[in-house]
Parts: structure tokens; sequence; C-alpha cells
């Protein structure tokens, strides 16, 4: 399964066996540490799954450490990277708890 046909199937509220699909997309992030788009994607990926998709609490708590683990390594890679702060601080802004961040204002 790669990223398009992962991503083909958000939105779509079915049934679909979200940890395989969340095991891949971070298999796919660790495999490709150097490629900024990948990055996003998989940082988009994950983010969708814990908050569009019917998932247990359980998943939550398994997953969320590993979105952070994505973000974690892009931020050390692609900090310079315009593309990578635009996309990922769009995506961030939706729910930062699962980043680390909270909003104290």
């Amino acid at each position: 399964m790669n990223l398009n046909q992962i991503e083909s199937k958000f939105g779509k509220y079915a049934k679909e066996n979200w940890s395989q699909i969340a095991e891949v997309i971070f298999d796919i992030a660790t495999e490709n540490p150097d490629d900024c788009l990948t990055h996003i994607r998989c940082v988009y990926g994950l983010h969708n799954i814990l908050l569009e998709e019917d998932v247990s609490v359980n998943f939550i708590e398994i997953y969320s450490p590993k979105l952070l683990t994505v973000y974690q390594e892009g931020q050390k890679r692609f900090l310079e990277s315009p593309d990578y702060l635009f996309f990922v601080v769009s995506i961030l802004l939706l729910a930062v708890w699962y980043f680390g961040l909270y909003d104290d204002l």
C-alpha cells in the first residue's frame, strides 16, 4: 500500500484496518527520512486518522506518540524548508496537543 492508496480511503468513514494503515504510514516515514513531501504526507495521514476516522481510545494512545515521532523527525530534518513549515503548521493547528504543544493563552 502506498500513500496515494491510503489517502484515497480518507473521508469515506468506511471500516478500515486503521492500525495496519497507520503502521504503513509510519514505516513509509521511517524508510524515507530525507523526503520532505513524504514526511508532510505522513504527518497528514496519521493526523487525519487520529482526528477524522472512527478509531478507539486505545488506537489514539498507541498512534498519537507515533505521530509525534514523525513530526519531531521532520522538524529535525526540514526546519529550514518553507514547504514543510507551511504544510505542517497548517496540519498542526487543528490539534496542537498531538504535537506536544499547548495553547496557554
